[in-house]
């Protein structure tokens, strides 16, 4: 609950609020929409757009390969229990090709086989865009099972150590400063 105090009358009010997680909406990676509320004037934040004076930086958690493989005659629980993650993968995928579309974007592993990265000179570019998201491979899951029985999930407190490590080694290899220049 919080408490809002109206600016006519001085009379506070308390409201409630629900939040989402991010990770189960469409804006699983919120940069396209940050710049919308920046920009439109609606939101009335009035900020300028171009790629000399917005830069949007979108940092994720981390992704696992996903897909059927060799499991193409799942059954229907099997199917249906992988349609959410399908559905919030994709949405994220296509908030991020909106950044680099109508941004000119500086960092970010290739998008699928036919588009590649995207990062490349934007001349009608309205911002600057970098995505970092690392993916997990093999070896990271193989090691999540050597610190914790409960193996690789981003909610296992017993690998904070273990994911602040490998994030801190993704970091020190890929950002970089000219990414915002």
């Amino acid at each position: 609950m919080i408490e809002i105090t109206d600016q006519k009358s001085g009379e506070v009010k308390k409201h409630v609020f629900a939040f989402e997680d991010g990770g189960v909406t469409p804006f699983n990676n919120p940069a396209y929409l940050l710049y919308t509320m920046a920009t439109l004037p609606e939101y009335r934040l009035h900020w300028p757009d171009g790629k000399e004076r917005m830069s949007l930086v979108s940092v994720g958690t981390g992704r696992v390969k996903t897909g059927r493989g060799l499991k193409i005659d799942e059954n229907l629980l099997g199917q249906a229990k992988s349609v959410p993650a399908a559905l919030i993968g994709s949405a994220q995928w296509m908030q991020d090709l909106a950044c680099r579309q109508h941004g000119e974007c500086r960092h970010g592993e290739p998008l699928d086989s036919e588009l590649g990265d995207l990062v490349r000179e934007n001349p009608r570019a309205a911002f600057l865009y970098s995505r970092y998201d690392k993916s997990i491979g093999e070896a990271e899951m193989e090691g999540a099972l050597k610190v914790s029985k409960k193996g690789f999930t981003l909610d296992n407190i017993e690998l904070m150590d273990f994911l602040g490590e490998m994030g801190q080694a993704y970091a020190e290899r890929e950002v970089k400063l000219e990414h915002f220049e």
